[in-house]
This record gives structure tokens, sequence and C-alpha cells, in this order.
């Protein structure tokens, strides 16, 4: 791993077994990102990520089998500001496709956070 900056990817696999079969699913997911390191201890962070999801059963008021894509984008800075303590800024980006417009949607999200490390 560099110094400077890092990679990564992956596959995820996912089954959501819930109390009511409409809502349980299975699917995949890819994700791919990365990080780097800039000046005054500030590090620049992104990730892109896919999900697919084929729900069990069908709603009663669906007019088809629900299947979902969600494309979701991460990025943001982080900062530490002692060996304990961070703050990071990220955006987010997340859309939905769904055979079921009642779940398709677009959302946006910024969080301002810190981190305590013990």
């Amino acid at each position: 791993m560099n110094d400077k900056y890092s990679t990564y990817g992956g596959v995820e696999f996912q089954y959501d077994r819930t109390d009511s079969p409409e809502y349980e699913y299975t699917g995949i997911g890819l994700m791919a990102g990365g990080d780097v390191r800039l000046p005054w201890k500030i590090n620049a962070f992104g990730e892109l990520r896919y999900f697919y999801r084929n729900y069990k059963e069908k709603m009663q008021i669906s007019p088809n089998d629900r299947k979902d894509s969600q494309y979701q984008l991460s990025a943001g800075f982080s900062r530490e500001i002692s060996k304990n303590l961070s703050v990071v800024l990220a955006h987010n980006i997340i859309k939905n496709d769904s055979t079921f417009d009642l779940y398709e949607y677009n959302r946006q999200i910024t969080t301002l956070s810190t981190g305590f490390r013990f």
C-alpha cells in the first residue's frame, strides 16, 4: 500500500430475510473506491457502489415482481485533529431504480461528523 493513496474494490452477496416475504430479497453489490492524502493532514476519498436486488414475492399493490438497481456515489474529506479525534465531511448521492414506481427515488445526503478513537 502506498502512503499517498489507496484503492479498493469488492463484490458483496446479500440476503435480507424479513417477517414479510414482500420485503425479502437476494442481491449482489459491486464497489470500487479510493483515497488520497493531501497536505495539512487532509484525506480525500470517494466510492462508487452498485446493488441489484431481486425481491422474493410481489406486493399485492405492485403491477410486477420487484427488482431494484441502486447506484451510490460517495465523496468527502477527513482530517485528523489529534491522535484520537477526527472530523469528516461527506456527500452521498443515491439513485434507486425499481420495477415498482413506489420505490424509485433520488437522494442526496451531506454529513459532518466527528470520530473519537480510544
